[in-house]
């Protein structure tokens, strides 16, 4: 499960099938954030791995925000 919020607001929530494949999502962003220099994004995923004493989720290659 993969969650996105933009400045607390959630713009996304999806699941991953597949792990080991690669994957491509778009959200739409509010309305409420344009013309801001600058936003906080976050994503979590939910279950997380833990091998070793460390936590893996997913790996990202590209994140853009598209005007």
């Amino acid at each position: 499960h993969l969650l996105v919020t933009v400045d607390g607001v959630t713009v996304g929530e999806t699941q991953i099938n597949d792990p080991e494949s690669g994957f491509h999502r778009l959200f739409a962003l509010p309305d409420s954030i344009a013309g801001r220099k600058t936003v906080v994004v976050e994503i979590r995923v939910d279950p997380v791995e833990r091998k070793d004493g460390h936590d893996y989720g997913v790996l990202f290659g590209k994140i853009a925000i598209l005007p």
